[in-house]
């Protein structure tokens, strides 16, 4: 095993950082409301806001039945993900995953990990709104989110370097205080953790 010389607990969003979120749930909603919401629609982080065929409430009963339904369960990893996590514990470093799944997809939340063989699986922590309490809780140094509003809270709140992963929804952000990443591979070269 390879350690290097500065240990480092990095803290990592699951749903449009470890997994595919998007495509199956938005693959839900145009079943299910018989709408036509196409990946590139989606400039919200909240999808209702980008289109004229969702409204709020039937946005959070179908976010809550695609859950309920053990949508999280089944959810496909993004490329690169398991690699990248890896390379992370090859070099010494520890993983939370921190994530605003709501409470009920614990159980599922804790499948797919197992499922994909993630490392560090047994630290999944549930943040039931802002995540940098538990930022400072835990000493984590380094984290990666694509909502805003956590970018935007653990910004003003913890002194972790932020990686923002690139999505419609969060690109009129400033990036001044975090790197925006479009991918593992250049999340693990701003670490200097090249593949």
């Amino acid at each position: 095993m390879t350690v290097s010389l500065e240990h480092k607990v990095y803290g990592i969003d699951l749903d449009g950082v470890c997994f595919d979120f998007k495509n199956p749930f938005r693959i839900w909603l145009n079943d299910h409301l018989h709408c036509h919401l196409e990946e590139n629609e989606i400039t919200s982080y909240y999808w209702h806001e980008s289109s004229d065929e969702i409204d709020e409430h039937d946005f959070w009963k179908e976010f809550h039945n695609f859950g309920a339904a053990n949508g999280y369960r089944d959810l496909p990893v993004l490329p690169g993900t398991l690699e990248a996590l890896n390379k992370l514990v090859t070099e010494g470093h520890e993983i939370y995953y921190v994530t605003n799944r709501p409470e009920y997809a614990l159980e599922d939340t804790k499948i797919a990990l197992e499922k994909h063989n993630f490392p560090f699986r047994e630290r999944l922590i549930f943040a039931k709104g802002k995540k940098s309490p538990i930022i400072k809780e835990k000493n984590i140094d380094v984290f990666i989110d694509d909502s805003p509003f956590t970018l935007e809270d653990i910004t003003v709140n913890t002194r972790a370097n932020i990686y923002c992963r690139d999505d419609l929804y969060n690109r009129k952000l400033d990036d001044t205080f975090f790197t925006r990443v479009h991918n593992w591979n250049e999340f693990l070269e701003a670490e200097g953790l090249n593949v």
